[in-house]
């Protein structure tokens, strides 16, 4: 089994970037403090490239389990991505 550490990774990447356009979002002013925001989730989007193949395995190794966990994960991720652009 390959696991679902990798996959993970991009659920709190969409859930990093939800908060990094929250906290830009509070002021209603795009700063530079913005911009460090958004570099700061910079990093794992070159990790989750890198990964990729990874994903792919532990994607097509999935657990009933992995599954659920992935789906409850996403969801959540999105759900506050949504939140975050509204």
């Amino acid at each position: 089994m390959a696991g679902i550490d990798e996959t993970q990774d991009v659920i709190d990447f969409i859930t990093e970037l939800a908060e990094a356009i929250e906290g830009a979002r509070e002021d209603g002013e795009l700063d530079i403090f913005d911009a460090v925001r958004f570099l700061k989730v910079a990093p794992s989007v070159a990790s989750l490239v890198k990964d990729a193949d990874e994903i792919k395995a532990e994607l097509a190794d999935l657990t009933a389990e992995e599954k659920d966990e992935l789906i409850v994960g996403l969801k959540e991720s999105v759900l506050k991505l949504i939140g975050a652009l509204t």
